[in-house]
């Protein structure tokens, strides 16, 4: 459910079943608002014609091909550990890296694939990571232009995966223009991830079929589309580092928290006007239960999951009227616990709220799962009274953290009957 920035109602479904954990990430340092684009796409996608067209529209591109070159320059540690591996017969006669050599070797052996990789990865990620954090003095979208994007774990680093796509026939089309024979692009493309699952994985997706024209166009689309999702991040970085009241129930900190969120969030925006006339506009509306409506996916969720017999609860740092909202939205009959901050006068982090919850609802902590959008309030909180944390990241923009990420409720539908 959308409410204030950072804040979303709906969102701390309830089941009695566990699930598996994952994460990791690249961090980067605070200062001016980041966006990270990773971009990824099949060889003869065209990926890095978009590269070069977002680059054209304000992108600051970490091309990882060009820094996987960068890290195997001769006397280098990784072309130290390629050479002692693989041979002489990988280098060219002034000690540069024959990449023809060398993939002609490791191509089809996934063993020596591997080797190549453990060499080279660690070399690259360190590398893409100096660039990162190299400190910005100017809000920026920084995309990662990066083949391997997702067979190396660094889609679960971005803020936004965007994938360029061509059917088959196109790619091999585009091999064969730079004179490689069909049989080999066509082992070269059966060789990668399969398009299905790059797609299934994609936030944002360029069909790169047509002419450079559309693409253009394409590109366009894409990069207001990045553009407001950076005007978003420091909204997400005021919510990360707000400190919740203990004290829930008195209005009059309900208030002061609001406003010194809305302040901060206006900040780091660099706004110049009346902050406190603005932050009270911002408090009036977004108390006003009448502004908050469900995500799409939620109602249909919730149902679902209610179907399947399993307790739904919610366990909120919000005001007493969340149940007014619920109520507006038809959903106040799926939840059969309410834990509510401005009710109970406990709030998350604090563990009180999580075991009054589970009181609520008869349910042992290892035999439920709590869904929430902020992982130390939510996630490590959840953890420390034996609850199953899931994140939910709807827009790919939240730190790492340990535990199941989803995007959306349905996924947590998913998730719940895999474990069934």
């Amino acid at each position: 459910m959308s409410g204030p920035p950072g804040r979303e109602l709906g969102r701390e479904a309830r089941s009695a079943t566990p699930a598996p954990a994952q994460g990791g990430g690249l961090t980067r340092e605070q200062g001016a608002a980041v966006l990270l684009v990773g971009l990824t796409g099949g060889i003869g996608s065209g990926k890095s014609t978009v590269s070069g067209m977002l680059a054209e529209r304000g992108a600051e591109v970490i091309d990882a091909d060009h820094i996987a070159r960068e890290v195997v320059m001769p006397c280098t540690p990784a072309w130290c550990k390629i050479r002692d591996h693989f041979g002489p017969g990988v280098l060219y006669p002034d000690g540069s890296i024959d990449r023809q050599a060398l993939a002609d070797i490791v191509f089809g052996d996934p063993g020596k694939l591997a080797l190549l990789n453990e060499i080279t990865h660690p070399a690259i990620f360190e590398r893409i990571a100096e660039r990162l954090e190299a400190a910005h003095d100017r809000d920026a979208i920084v995309v990662l232009d990066a083949a391997l994007l997702i067979e190396t774990g660094l889609a679960q680093r971005v803020d936004v995966l965007l994938v360029a796509h061509s059917p088959k026939e196109v790619q091999v089309e585009r091999l064969a223009a730079k004179g490689m024979a069909s049989s080999q692009a066509k082992a070269r493309i059966a060789a990668q991830l399969a398009p299905e699952e790059r797609l299934a994985r994609a936030d944002l997706v360029i069909d790169n079929t047509g002419s450079l024209e559309d693409l253009g166009r394409q590109v366009d689309d894409v990069w207001r589309e990045l553009e407001r999702r950076l005007a978003e991040q420091p909204i997400m970085a005021a919510d990360r580092e707000a400190v919740w009241p203990t004290d829930w129930t008195d209005p009059a900190t309900q208030r002061e928290f609001w406003f010194g969120f809305y302040i901060s969030v206006l900040d780091r925006l660099g706004h110049s006007g009346d902050r406190q006339e603005l932050a009270g506009a911002l408090y009036e509306t977004f108390t006003d239960p009448a502004s908050y409506r469900l995500f799409e996916d939620s109602r249909p969720a919730l149902e679902a999951l209610a179907a399947r017999g399993l307790k739904l609860g919610i366990i909120s740092n919000f005001e007493p009227w969340l149940e007014d909202v619920l109520r507006l939205e038809g959903v106040r009959e799926l939840f059969s616990v309410l834990a509510i901050s401005g009710v109970l006068g406990v709030a998350k982090p604090q563990p009180a709220i999580f075991q009054t919850a589970l009181d609520k609802a008869g349910v042992e902590p290892g035999a439920a799962i709590h869904v929430g959008d902020h992982p130390d309030v939510d996630g490590a909180a959840a953890r420390a009274v034996g609850i199953t944390p899931v994140l939910i990241d709807r827009f790919r923009r939240l730190p790492p953290a340990a535990g199941p990420r989803i995007r959306s409720l349905t996924e947590l539908v998913e998730l719940v009957d895999a474990e069934a």
